[in-house]
């Protein structure tokens, strides 16, 4: 016989099972063993190498760069020419990765350890929800077992490179944790945790947390209309709801408002890009390889537990109402995912931007949620004994364990020798010349989406070389209005590395790396066939070529030099064009007058020398004059730069001009941007390809052009450090009451 156990107020209608000590320490013993194994993809040796890993690794470094400067995270000019680095991206998993490497001192140690703890915790807090959903210890254990061991939901994470999915897991669990809580109790600690978890999962992922509250408002009307009698008065609850709103709006207000303001004024038009729901065979098929959006194998043996779970509840006229809910977040995450693709441009708005598979998040966490509460009902007819209860639960773990595991383990991952090969000597011996903006073009071809050229190596050049590049992350839709040419540009120059009817680069293409400011090259050779069917590597003869890795052997034959081009190019005139419209290129956006504005102007990057500055508007043309000379007109543009240095927060350039010009600077332009000359701050202007130009007086110049972070979001970053510190507070000072031992009179 069980002794009875003293609860609190809130929990006393739900009693645990009698497991002993000692069988409660051999569950909690497998749990932590399927968390640690289910986890193994998240520390396995190597480097993972998928196209979505290399953003978070750059995010990550941005922030453990620019903190141990001292200097705002919040904007990078190593990218794009200057983006709002986290203004339309979560900002929790690069602060958390990007404070763990100034501790560790390495990026990809510090993310493959946040990844393991996260998956540790949520299965913590998966543990705790279920345990008060079922108040039984082996139903939460085999709830939570589910939750772990789901193969597609670590696959999704790890191979698929969606890291801050991993946060989600963690905090969606204590969002409905903190919402049951709530509404059992409606006391006003529970109202904290609520709101602090929604606010850290806006931070985490905005759309995420967006069907999160859509979902628990939906718990929350269910529970008003059941209007059970034992429940705490709706006013308190309601009031609780309310405390948790404004909460978590203030905990992530220093991201969401910025998100929001920005949303109409920032955004990258997007292509018409339709991807395809998962696969069911890939869902299904325990063999199936990962398939990126096309899904991974969900665990059979899961998916048959959960269909037995719901099935057993809804035929139990007393657990129909418990299961409705968990039900229809089940069926939803499901549809969201596999049918509502197919409904055109309803479905694309109701799932947003994101891929339809990721909203398997949502069935991983309802299917444990069902799996427990059928497990709890089982457990309460049939295994009533802590002994039964606790075999009944090793037969679960070693059958979901057989089916599901072996697709978690048998990951491995590339060396960083061999995915960088001889870029890591090419970075070493770049860092000599301080390049100003380096293009790694890969293959030299016309492919204006190429992956490798638009992703990989920006990220690679930047993570272990430092470099700045023309691309970001590959998330466009928020990529500055500047890419509207720079990628037609970059595409132009690499299929004219890769043309061999051609000697030199053409004037085309030297103008449009004048105009983005790429200072370095690398490539590999363009590849031609001879008559006697031997292959010939060939490179442009204009160049100036360092080839030393161009042997035969297992390394690809790169090659790499200077382009004599900078930041800065200096012009007597401001000339208006007409604003071109957009077109689509594969999957990427372009501007439709890309090549017409290279055809307009005369580029003589050597002399630093721009015929005129091209800008959008009908204005007149702006000449500047000398009454000196007799024609009126100053002659050409005579600047020398000295030194330019490009960081995540800063662009700092040393300067002469000889005369009074204008100056157009490779740098995305931004109104939010801070332009001082020597000191001083200085008025900018937008040129018609989204770059920077301003008045140069004649004389030695400092410029600098760097993001402050401003007043309204240091208030919001100074309401959400005190949100949260506060609210941690409160909770910690509740729980100490709450274990303090009352003394009787």
């Amino acid at each position: 016989m069980t002794r009875p156990r003293t609860t609190r107020p809130d929990r006393q209608r739900r009693p645990r099972t009698g497991l002993t000590g000692r069988h409660r320490i051999l569950v909690g013993l497998v749990l932590l063993a399927a968390a640690v194994l289910s986890g193994y993809s998240f520390i396995a040796p190597g480097h993972p190498t998928t196209v979505d890993i290399w953003p978070h690794l750059v995010r990550q470094q941005v922030v453990s760069r620019s903190l141990s400067a001292g200097e705002s995270p919040f904007w990078s000019f190593i990218f794009y020419g200057g983006y709002p680095h986290l203004r339309f991206y979560g900002p929790l998993l690069a602060l958390l990765g990007g404070l763990l490497a100034l501790a560790v001192g390495n990026q990809l140690l510090a993310v493959k350890t946040l990844l393991f703890l996260l998956h540790l915790g949520s299965a913590a807090v998966m543990l705790l929800y279920l345990r008060r959903r079922t108040g039984r210890d082996v139903a939460a254990a085999a709830g939570t077992l589910v939750y772990l061991l789901v193969p597609w939901r670590v696959l999704f994470i790890s191979i698929g490179g969606n890291y801050p999915v991993a946060l989600v897991y963690l905090l969606l669990p204590a969002c409905f944790f903190a919402f049951d809580a709530l509404a059992e109790s409606g006391e006003r600690r529970h109202a904290l945790l609520l709101g602090l978890a929604a606010g850290l999962l806006v931070l985490a992922h905005a759309l995420y947390a967006a069907f999160t509250v859509a979902l628990l408002a939906l718990a929350l009307a269910g529970w008003l209309a059941r209007g059970r009698k034992a429940a705490p008065p709706a006013g308190r609850v309601l009031a609780g709801v309310g405390i948790a709103a404004g909460g978590g709006l203030a905990l992530s207000a220093f991201f969401l408002v910025p998100f929001l303001v920005g949303l109409g004024t920032h955004a990258y038009p997007q292509p018409d890009i339709r991807l395809s729901p998962p696969g069911i065979g890939t869902l299904l098929w325990p063999s199936a390889r990962h398939g990126g959006y096309a899904g991974a194998y969900l665990g059979l043996s899961i998916v048959l537990l959960v269909a037995a779970a719901l099935g057993y509840l809804l035929a139990d006229r007393g657990h129909r109402r418990r299961a409705a809910f968990p039900a229809v977040g089940l069926t939803l995450g499901l549809a969201f995912s596999l049918l509502v693709p197919h409904l055109g441009g309803i479905g694309r708005f109701l799932v947003g931007v994101l891929p339809p598979v990721r909203f398997l998040v949502f069935w991983v966490f309802f299917a444990a949620v069902l799996v427990a509460l059928g497990g709890a009902r089982f457990e309460e007819r049939f295994l009533r004994t802590s002994g039964r209860s606790l075999a009944g639960f090793l037969l679960l773990a070693g059958v979901l364990a057989a089916d599901c595991l072996p697709a978690l383990l048998r990951i491995s991952y590339p060396t960083i020798e061999s995915f960088l090969g001889v870029r890591r000597h090419i970075y070493q011996l770049l860092r000599a010349d301080r390049p100003v903006r380096v293009f790694d073009v890969s293959l030299p071809e016309d492919r204006i989406d190429e992956l490798r050229r638009t992703v990989r190596y920006p990220a690679l050049g930047y993570l272990f070389g430092g470099f700045a590049g023309p691309f970001g992350p590959p998330y466009h839709q928020f990529a500055p209005p500047s890419m509207l040419y720079v990628y037609p540009w970059t595409n132009l120059v690499a299929a004219d590395l890769g043309d061999t009817t051609r000697a030199t680069l053409t004037p085309t293409s030297r103008k449009a790396l004048a105009l983005m400011g790429i200072s370095h090259l690398i490539t590999l050779p363009a590849l031609m066939t001879g008559d006697d069917d031997a292959a010939y590597l060939l490179t442009k003869a204009d160049m100036d070529w360092d080839d030393r890795f161009m042997v035969p052997g297992p390394e690809p034959p790169l090659v790499f030099g200077p382009t004599r081009a900078g930041l800065v190019l200096a012009s007597n005139t401001v000339r208006s064009v007409p604003a071109a419209p957009v077109t689509q290129a594969n999957t990427m956006v372009i501007a439709a007058d890309w090549r017409a504005l290279l055809d307009f102007v005369d580029v003589d990057s050597s002399l630093r020398y721009l015929s005129f500055i091209p800008v959008p508007g009908r204005e007149p043309t702006r000449t500047l004059t000398d009454e000196s000379e007799a024609s009126g007109v100053l002659g050409q543009p005579d600047i020398t730069v000295h030194e330019t240095t490009v960081t995540d927060s800063r662009v700092g350039i040393r300067l002469e001009s000889r005369t009074e010009c204008f100056i157009r600077l490779a740098v995305s332009y931004y109104p939010e941007l801070s332009v001082r000359l020597n000191g001083r701050e200085t008025e900018f202007h937008e040129t018609a390809d989204h770059f920077i130009w301003l008045h140069l007086p004649p004389g030695s110049h400092e410029l600098t052009i760097n993001a402050p972070l401003g007043l309204l979001r240091t208030i919001l970053i100074a309401l959400g450090l005190a949100t949260l510190l506060a609210g941690a507070t409160m909770l910690g000072l509740t729980a100490a009451r709450r274990r303090r031992p009352k003394h009787r009179r």
